[in-house]
């Protein structure tokens, strides 16, 4: 089985207001945000496929998560 690769999580220092309005600049990814935000428990990636009206594709749903970890 294939190893997941390990989160980025860059340092307070590095997360700038116009990147985190980058990132939300999308609807998918505020659905994401919300939905994550709203939950009590931990998440995986194909929880979200439904996020939005019609269904994301996983590779459309990569897309978005790695521009959230560039941008935050």
């Amino acid at each position: 089985m294939k190893s997941m690769r390990p989160l980025f999580h860059p340092s307070i220092e590095d997360v700038t207001v116009e990147g985190i309005l980058h990132a939300l600049s999308d609807p998918v990814r505020v659905a994401i945000f919300a939905d994550i935000a709203g939950s009590n428990c931990s998440q995986n990636c194909t929880t979200f496929v439904n996020v939005s009206e019609r269904p994301i594709p996983k590779s459309t749903l990569s897309q978005h998560f790695k521009a959230s970890e560039r941008q935050a």
